[in-house]
């Protein structure tokens, strides 16, 4: 007996009839899918489908391992199913269906949850495991997406903050002993801005400690918070210590130091006249930490935490690819932890490795090491108003012209070399770039100046060496006056800086 009417009461109705008449089988024509249990329940024979066709044309295509597209469209209407993978805290997930607003012309088809298939009804609700297909007309399938898009995680984002937060309060103990050592007066200053950042940062932290995943929002999200929290944080002890006795300014030096961007306010006897002889004036604590600030924001305080993100319980894959810059982000490692954790040892051996040679080669224990914490990151904090000018010595300059060579490189290439692999450099495109844009650079201006001043001696061709270096890789040391050099000059740098 067979049934297919447009009517499905008269469908249903007729098939039981001929099921209660003692028919063999029956084949039943419905497009309702609340009737399924009522059919499978009375024991009726096959049941033939418009939708369920539709639906298991569509699970096949989702299905099968060929499948190219997330996306398919019926040509006849304007209609795409589309596949979307929620993602962790996106709004699909908070709520069942139907307490979410779709947008019209649009219904959740079939949700797929490791691989166990079910038809979308208005009680379910989706997981950030699961893929669902949804019907739509092409114009709402980016409002559809907003949907599927996670929203900030607040509160894994301020977990991670808040351990930052107090990294850089217990680093602030490096200061401290450096005040100590040198018989300085103003050790509560570092006190007091450990104890704000402690203060702070564990309520937080214990508050926050359940955590998620994060999507690539948060990552991003979380880097531009993070040298706000940080420059905040690295600000107190200049507060405090009174080196500088403006809140503002002396938020705007910890961020330029956090950012390597080397901007300074200190130096202008007319913002700060206490400090009769400029960065000189400061006492040794602050030189130290203001250095620490660049060494810490060059290689990333993001990329130092990714080290230990396992003990938040939160993934890093998502800060890495935001923080480290540069045309490709390089992981060495299959897991990012370990990424990070080889970066800083490259990062933290050239540091230590250019302290020693700056000593060796003369210049003070104290200002190697600020140095040192300042050319890596490419920062160009120096602890003298003349920057490395104040250091007449030409293997001082070619050691730190090595090191702000080295710096502007790749660290994953870096990495490559140390490990044996050396045809990384001679197939690096970007490198090659690098290293011939100085070689122009350096020749261009050294013709320009000593043409100028008709002085081919081997000063004049270090100090266009060192400039060139210093401002195309951002570091910003400065061994000689080139505002006094030719306009030619100063415009090469311009481009320079640009590049």
């Amino acid at each position: 007996f067979i049934t297919v009417t447009q009517n499905e009461q008269t469908n249903l109705l007729s098939g039981m009839l001929a099921h209660h008449l003692g028919v063999n089988q029956t084949v039943i024509h419905l497009s309702t899918t609340e009737y399924m249990p009522i059919v499978q329940e009375i024991g009726l024979g096959s049941v033939m489908s418009k939708n369920m066709s539709t639906v298991n044309s569509i699970l096949k295509f989702i299905s099968s391992s060929k499948a190219e597209s997330p996306v398919t469209t019926f040509d006849e209407i304007d209609v795409e199913v589309v596949e979307f993978s929620p993602e962790p805290g996106s709004r699909v997930t908070t709520t069942q269906l139907k307490d979410i607003k779709f947008p019209e012309d649009s219904i959740v088809g079939v949700i797929n949850h490791h691989g166990q298939l079910s038809i979308a009804r208005g009680e379910s609700q989706l997981s950030d495991e699961d893929t669902v297909l949804v019907f739509a007309k092409s114009n709402v399938v980016s409002k559809l997406r907003i949907l599927f898009e996670s929203l900030l995680n607040i509160k894994t984002i301020l977990n991670i903050l808040a351990a930052m937060l107090a990294i850089i309060g217990v680093s602030m103990l490096f200061p401290f002993f450096v005040g100590y050592i040198y018989g300085e007066s103003n050790l509560s200053a570092y006190l007091f801005s450990m104890a704000g950042c402690f203060l702070i940062s564990v309520p937080v932290w214990i508050f926050t400690r359940r955590s998620r995943k994060l999507s690539i929002k948060d990552g991003f999200a979380l880097v531009t918070f993070a040298w706000i929290v940080v420059a905040i944080a690295g600000s107190l002890p200049f507060y405090f210590s009174g080196a500088i006795p403006n809140y503002t300014d002396a938020w705007f030096e910890a961020m330029s130091g956090v950012t390597t961007t080397g901007a300074t306010i200190i130096g202008n006897i007319t913002t700060l006249p206490h400090l009769e002889n400029g960065i000189e004036s400061l006492p040794k604590g602050i030189l130290f930490w203001r250095s620490f600030l660049q060494w810490i924001g060059g290689m990333g305080i993001i990329v130092f935490t990714i080290a230990i993100l396992p003990l938040l319980g939160v993934g890093g894959v998502q800060l890495f690819k935001a923080e480290v810059p540069g045309p490709v982000a390089d992981k060495i490692k299959p897991r990012v932890k370990e990424t990070a954790k080889i970066l800083w040892m490259v990062y933290v051996g050239f540091t230590v490795l250019q302290m020693g040679l700056l000593r060796i080669a003369g210049m003070p224990l104290f200002d190697a090491i600020c140095h040192a914490f300042t050319t890596m990151p490419t920062g160009g904090f120096s602890t003298q108003n003349a920057s490395i000018a104040a250091y007449n010595s030409p293997l001082i300059q070619y050691i730190i012209i090595f090191f702000m060579f080295v710096a502007g490189i790749n660290f994953t290439l870096h990495f490559r070399v140390i490990t044996g692999n050396f045809t990384a450099l001679f197939r690096d495109y970007e490198l090659k770039v690098y290293i011939l844009t100085i070689i122009f650079a350096t020749s261009v201006i050294f013709l320009s100046i000593s043409s100028s001043i008709s002085d081919w001696s081997h000063n004049g061709f270090m100090v266009s060496l060192f400039q060139s270096i210093a401002i195309m890789t951002g570091t910003g040391y400065a061994n000689a006056d080139y505002e006094m050099w030719p306009y030619f000059c100063q415009l090469a740098l311009f481009i320079l800086k640009i590049i």
